[in-house]
This record gives structure tokens, sequence and C-alpha cells, in this order.
């Protein structure tokens, strides 16, 4: 089945059921605009046969980055770089889907001193991440209209379509968290209350956007931390998101706290069999009809032909596999037998260990966009190192940036 093609139900087809899944890229120029180096990455993806690209975190609001080096989409602004991205990701017949970020509480100091979320509730570690301001009435209602409006960007862009990154600790996924989201007001509170942001995004998306454009979704199964989001609870969220047109739910799960995605913090139960959200996925199938990509610890053609074949997914989900190989859809499609390598890693103990792994593979998909190849045997200890400084110059360029920008915003308002 991995082989075989799928149609989504705006019409969308893609030719096999693999899904290059998002991994953040933080590869756009100071001014969010998607850099040549992005193209080539993408390039390489779609020719490495899977039918269905997932971006990394695009943010809707210039003003709230994930890292610096995302790509923003918030007007028409770098809108050809954008096009020349999703042309790439097309151009082996398969779907480009950006992915839209905002990232509430979860953007380090170094990035924004003054992020929003829900309500004012931290992250546990406060030398890195700042208490969060509790968004307004009026907060509420800018972020719905900025994720409103990049998707209807990103179908100007010639995307296939976009995907709401409400999993992983974001924006969308503290407002679903009874952790994070303490608010009293018709946001907060009940199931309903906390998924009604979600909602209205969607079903003005779909409003605005053609009927042939795919608008999907990334969801935890759970947040796998005390007081979040439970797999019960996110299973009526899919019921409550059923009826309104969704042509996917990428189903995923944790977040900062706990990046269950990774592997980290889960049972051993759960990490010695491939799939760590297969079996969420299942029970999903009795919550929503909308199509399934399941994301998190598959590895071999055979588990992922199993996973299709008894319907807990219509695609399945690859990402760090994929910054190893970018040609592994190809092969898997063509060997029952074959599987993602797999790369012991040396990993420095506590804390810092997820963010080594996620910086040893962002550094693999840097020498991709270069036009090399991964180096497998590269020190995750050294790639943490080298990409805090790489984080450093962003930084530096992004504020240059926005310092030049206001300079040229009060040139003219002395000129008028």
């Amino acid at each position: 089945m991995l082989a075989s093609p799928f149609t989504f139900p705006c019409g969308l087809t893609v030719p096999n059921r693999i899904a290059k899944s998002s991994m953040t890229e933080r590869m756009a120029d100071p001014a969010g605009t998607p850099s040549p180096r992005l193209v080539r990455l993408f390039q390489r993806y779609a020719d490495g046969g899977a039918g269905f690209l997932l971006t990394g975190n695009v943010v809707v609001d210039g003003q709230h980055l994930e890292g610096f080096g995302n790509a923003i989409l918030e007007d028409g602004r770098g809108l050809d770089a954008f096009q020349a991205w999703a042309a790439a990701g097309r151009s082996r017949g398969g779907a480009m889907v950006v992915q839209l970020n905002h990232p509430g509480r979860q953007a380090m100091r170094t990035v924004t001193q003054e992020p929003v979320a829900p309500s004012a509730v931290g992250l546990p570690n406060k030398r890195f991440f700042a208490v969060p301001q509790a968004l307004s009435e009026a907060g509420v209602r800018g972020v719905i209209d900025a994720f409103v409006r990049s998707a209807w960007l990103a179908e100007r862009a010639g995307f296939s379509g976009v995907e709401l990154h409400a999993a992983h600790g974001y924006l969308l996924s503290q407002f679903l968290s009874p952790h994070v989201n303490q608010r009293t007001d018709r946001w907060g509170g009940s199931v309903e209350n906390r998924a009604r942001v979600i909602i209205e995004i969607v079903e003005r998306i779909r409003a605005r956007v053609s009927a042939s454009f795919a608008v999907g979704i990334k969801l935890n199964a759970g947040d796998f931390v005390k007081g979040g989001m439970s797999p019960e609870e996110a299973t009526q969220v899919m019921r409550l998101l059923d009826p309104l047109g969704l042509d996917f739910i990428e189903i995923s799960g944790g977040t900062f706290e706990r990046p269950a995605s990774f592997g980290h913090g889960l049972p051993e139960s759960t990490l010695r069999r491939e799939g760590y959200f297969v079996e969420m996925a299942r029970r999903a199938r009795d919550a929503t009809r909308v199509p399934l990509i399941v994301t998190g610890g598959l590895r071999s053609a055979a588990a992922m032909e199993q996973a299709l074949a008894d319907g807990s997914c219509d695609l399945v989900g690859l990402a760090r596999p994929l910054a190893l190989e970018p040609r592994l859809p190809r092969r898997l499609m063509s060997d029952p037998g074959a599987r993602a390598i797999s790369v012991p890693l040396r990993l420095p103990k506590g804390p810092m260990a997820p963010l080594a792994e996620l910086w040893w593979h962002h550094e693999q998909m840097e020498r991709l966009a270069n036009g090399g190849e991964p180096k497998l045997s590269a020190s995750p200890k050294l790639a943490l190192l080298r990409m805090t400084l790489r984080d450093r110059l962003l930084a530096w360029r992004r504020k240059r940036h926005l310092a030049r920008q206001s300079a040229l915003r009060q040139l003219s308002t002395d000129s008028a």
C-alpha cells in the first residue's frame, strides 16, 4: 500500500502514502523570506519520492517567531520566494503543504521577551523561557485572523494546502491544554471552549480558500505532561473537528517539556514497538472520518505497510529519517524488507539530550540544503554547540533587519 495513491476529501491526489513530516528548517533570510537553500532542500525531498511534503514551522506573525530563521508568511512580501519553494516541493507530482504555526509561550527568551499564551502560565525553565502574557479578546481574534490570512497567502503562493500546528506545545496546542489554558471566558474551561480557537480558524480558512485546497491539522494524541491534554480529550477534539471539512489530521504527541515525538518520556512498551502513536490513531478512527497521518517512530517498510493495512492511518509520516536519507521513500516502496538507517547517538545526559538530538538532525538538513550529504559520524554535542552559535548569528541578522526597517519607516514618516 505504500506505493498506492491516495485522494483527500478536497480532491487532492498524492502518488503514494509516504509523508515527509515537519522539521523546523530555520533557513529563511532575516526578513523571513524562504532562501534558495530551502528550495534546494525540498527539491531533494521531492526527488526522494515522498508523495506528501510538509514544510517546517512557517510563522503567521513575524513578532512571534518559533526560532530565528523561520519563514514568515504574514503578508504579500517575498511571495515569489514562497512560490519557488512550493514549486520545488510539487515538482515530482506530489503535494507541498505549508505548516502554519504560532509558538505562543514556547519561544525562548533570546527570540522574544514578551511571548503570549492563553493564560500567563510559563514553562518550568524560567531561565530560557519568559512568562507569557495572557491574550486579550482582541489578541485571540488577532491570532485567528493571522492564521486565516496566512492560509490564503499559501494558496496564492501555489502550495497544495496548509497544516495548522496544534501539537508539540505551540500556541494552538496551548489553548487545548487545561494546564496552560486557565481562562474562564469562552476560550477556556470545557474541551469545546478550549477547541473554539481552532474550530473558528478551520471554518474561516475553509470559507476563504478554494474547495480544492487541502486544510489539515497536527494534533497531539496526548501532551504527556501532568495536567495537559489527555488522549481522551484529544479524541473529543477530533469529534468536534470531524464535520468541519478537514482533509487530514496528523497525529503526534508531546511538548518541549516532554518531547514524546522523539520518544523521550514514553513507556518502554511504546518504545519497543514501531509507531509511537499508532494505537492512538486506531482509537481516533472511532472519533473521526478525516484521513489520518501518523508520525513518530515508524522505521521499517513492514511496520508502515501494517499500519496502512489495518486501517490505523492513511499515510505514514517520516521526519528525522529523511534528514539522513532523503531518498528513503523510494527504497521503502521498492524493497519490502527496507528500513531507515539507525545511528546510535552519544547524547549528553539530562535535559539537553533532546535538544542535542534535534540539532544533530537539523545539521544534517543543513548539509542537504547546501548540496552535500549527511555526516553520520558528527558529534551531537558539537552539533549543539555549532547550532547555538549559528542561532546567535541569525538573531543578530534579524535584529539588524528590524532596525533597518524601523529606520526606513521613520524616514518615510519624516518625509511625509
